[in-house]
């Protein structure tokens, strides 16, 4: 170890890779391997690399704190054009388009009425947000231009400060990508029309979003990145998927890769236990109550919320009560069981990397990282940094984030170099030594 990497402000990375040899590219284009184009474009992946965080955020505490503490507001602003789809399953959901065409100077977007079923919006979103207007295109740029899908996490939406930047940059002119966010039921000012919100393990909704956005775009290369809960949301859909995987390559951020370990991790210190589970539940509730007209119309619902007044302190309270049940689970632990991603990772076959801070105090380090899933698909790959919290990696402390740059140009990379060549995966199943997931879903 050299001495700058003893300060407590450096970030190093490590690669947690498959054994079984790398993910391999071919076509007329020529051959390239996942690994080369990860080393050749994204120098911040590579094993060893160095970089700097904020001095001032120094352990994994502070750089998930300041994720909370402001909104910045004052950089990466995104304006968002919302459609509303119905769910077959019942329901409807919110996908919020990035708006990238120029407004003239002086001008205000057109208000469009909000759809049956759902609100107008209210400030802090009535500036940025507006809905689509029937037969609106929604995006402007011609239908081959790649078109990046992203997942919010727990109780987030479009809004949130750690994808935004995402957001404002890969959809600039140095990158010329189409982005999208699939809000979660209830989520970012969102009305839900039937009694049932989401969870890490309930991936439908987000394949039904893909289905209709191939429908609205046939031929538009599809990239997918989730963060936190909605990391699980991405991870267990690309694997339920397997080789009907309609989406290129995938980032996930802070996964919770086994999220029974990493309920016993936040609930075994007592500032996870005191501080951020209590937090997090609140804000669950929250959700509920702002829902409960429609909530309350389903009986099981209805039975669960009186009989958990006043036993609602942790995440753990919450899904014991509600997000368990709800889904057709015991409790929480086997909503846990079944919902942890590291059981899907045998079924993804297009290249996921996941992000992973080894100081994150929410969902753990290292012991939550499924290191022999890992070792057995090289369509996965991990990147586990020594610093940077859940969801933070604070370069500053004006907001910009380690993660931004690294991962639009791996992106663009795969784009420039994969996809437009019409580069394919060699890879076949009997040299993966794994079997895709066995799923419910199809």
């Amino acid at each position: 170890m050299t001495f700058q990497e003893w300060l407590p402000n450096c970030l190093v990375v490590r690669q947690v890779r498959s054994s079984k040899g790398d993910v391999e590219f071919a076509g007329d284009g020529g051959e390239l391997s996942w690994s080369e184009l990860i080393d050749h474009n994204v120098k911040q992946f590579k094993e060893g690399a160095i970089d700097w965080l904020s001095p001032v955020l120094f352990n994994g505490h502070l750089q998930t704190g300041y994720t909370g503490y402001k909104e910045f507001n004052e950089i990466d602003e995104v304006q968002y054009k919302r459609v509303v789809v119905e769910y077959p399953h019942g329901g409807q959901g919110a996908i919020d388009f990035v708006v990238t065409e120029p407004l003239p100077e002086g001008k205000k977007r057109p208000d469009t009425p909000a759809p049956m079923g759902q609100h107008p919006f209210t400030r802090p979103l009535d500036e940025q947000y507006r809905y689509a207007a029937p037969g609106d295109p929604t995006l402007r740029s011609s239908d081959e231009s790649p078109l990046l899908i992203m997942c919010h996490g727990l109780t987030g939406g479009s809004h949130e400060s750690y994808l935004r930047p995402m957001l404002s940059r890969i959809t600039g002119d140095a990158y010329g990508f189409e982005a999208c966010v699939v809000n979660s039921r209830g989520c970012c000012q969102s009305a839900i029309t039937t009694p049932q919100l989401y969870s890490g393990g309930w991936t439908n909704d987000l394949r039904h979003c893909v289905r209709e956005l191939r429908d609205r775009f046939p031929n538009r290369p599809f990239y997918m990145m989730g963060f936190s809960l909605g990391a699980a949301i991405v991870a267990n859909y690309i694997g339920e998927e397997g080789d009907r995987c309609d989406v290129k390559t995938a980032v996930v951020m802070s996964a919770p890769w086994d999220m029974v370990k990493g309920q016993q991790f936040l609930d075994g210190y007592q500032f996870g236990r005191r501080i951020y589970s209590p937090t997090l539940c609140n804000n669950l509730v929250r959700l509920l109550t702002r829902h409960l007209g429609v909530l309350l119309q389903s009986p099981l619902f209805k039975q669960k919320w009186e009989a958990s007044k006043g036993k609602l302190r942790t995440v753990k309270d919450f899904d014991d009560y509600f997000t368990g049940p709800m889904f057709g689970y015991r409790d929480s632990q086997d909503y846990y069981r079944d919902a942890s991603p590291r059981n899907r990772i045998p079924g993804i076959r297009v290249p996921l990397i996941g992000i992973n801070s080894l100081d994150d105090p929410i969902i753990g380090g290292k012991s939550i990282v499924p290191e022999q899933e890992l070792q057995e698909n090289p369509y996965v790959r991990l990147i586990l940094t020594n610093i940077g919290g859940h969801l933070g990696w604070f370069k500053d402390v004006n907001g910009y984030r380690w993660y931004t740059e690294p991962v639009c140009e791996y992106f663009s990379a795969f784009q420039r170099q994969v996809v437009l060549p019409g580069l394919k995966p060699k890879n076949t199943y009997d040299e993966l030594h794994c079997k895709p997931v066995k799923t419910s879903f199809f």
